[in-house]
């Protein structure tokens, strides 16, 4: 397969507050991409669900993606499907990620799996501004090993995720991500140890209690799943869960993103 797009998929969405309800101020996609007309939650937040109408990811495809949650917004996008990356013989594919959070602006970003075939080749940057305090976001992901079933262990030729967080203009966080299977032992230590998916969860702005995040890791725990919780130097919190499916990756994320929220209310009502 081959990408069939001459120029760079975008998508391109603004969300803001108006008299205390979100709304989509904006929003622009081109081929193959769509945008779901969105409903709100029983907490206000809106969701959005984005849609690509094509097999998945293919050679030489480039994506542009911009996301902006202006003040006094609440809002939530994710996926419809898994992301597939299908094998490519010469060119990766690419994809450039810009997201800003307005103060007093909630997002949550929270795409659904990413599934990387054998042979593929992969390449994303991902740059987030947060105006400052008062701009809460969390931003997760999921990254399989590959097409399991089919014996698509670590098959890929490379998956690359660039992660840079800035909050008024300073570096909080920034993971450079580079699986080259080929030359890293995966299933090794200080890898996928023996897993087959890992969840990254960043929470910005949440201040969360050491109760809070001593309640994280009791879940993870009953759950029999292996992971962490770390604080980053500027009190931020980096999750990483290591799981054997999906599906339950995304259960203890919603979980952990309930707990989260809930801690956020009730030092509200303080």
């Amino acid at each position: 397969m081959s990408n069939a797009y001459k120029n760079p998929s975008k998508l391109y969405i603004t969300t803001n507050g108006r008299n205390g309800k979100t709304i989509m101020e904006d929003v622009y996609f081109t081929t193959p991409f769509k945008v779901t007309r969105p409903f709100y939650e029983e907490n206000g937040a809106m969701k959005i669900v984005t849609i690509a109408v094509s097999a998945g990811i293919l050679e030489g495809d480039v994506q542009e993606i911009s996301i902006k949650a202006l003040e006094g917004s609440n809002t939530l996008i994710t996926s419809q499907s898994y992301e597939k990356i299908h094998k490519m013989k010469e060119e990766e594919a690419k994809r450039n990620t810009h997201i800003y959070v307005s103060k007093n602006a909630y997002l949550k970003y929270l795409p659904l799996s990413t599934i990387p075939f054998a042979n593929s080749a992969f390449s994303s940057i991902t740059n987030v501004e947060l105006e400052n305090n008062t701009s809460k976001l969390i931003i997760s992901e999921i990254i399989s090993c590959g097409r399991y079933s089919r014996g698509e262990i670590f098959q890929y030729k490379y998956y690359k995720s660039l992660v840079n967080i800035r909050k008024m203009e300073r570096l909080l966080y920034r993971d450079n991500t580079f699986f080259k299977p080929e030359k890293f032992p995966m299933e090794d230590i200080g890898m996928f140890e023996g897993h087959t998916h890992l969840a990254n969860i960043l929470i910005f702005n949440f201040d969360l209690s050491e109760s809070i995040i001593n309640e994280i890791r009791d879940i993870i725990e009953k759950n029999n799943l292996e992971g962490g919780v770390s604080y980053t130097w500027s009190k931020d919190v980096v999750i990483r869960i290591l799981g054997f499916n999906s599906q339950s990756l995304e259960i203890i994320s919603e979980k952990i993103i309930k707990i989260i929220e809930e801690g956020k209310e009730e030092k509200k009502c303080i």
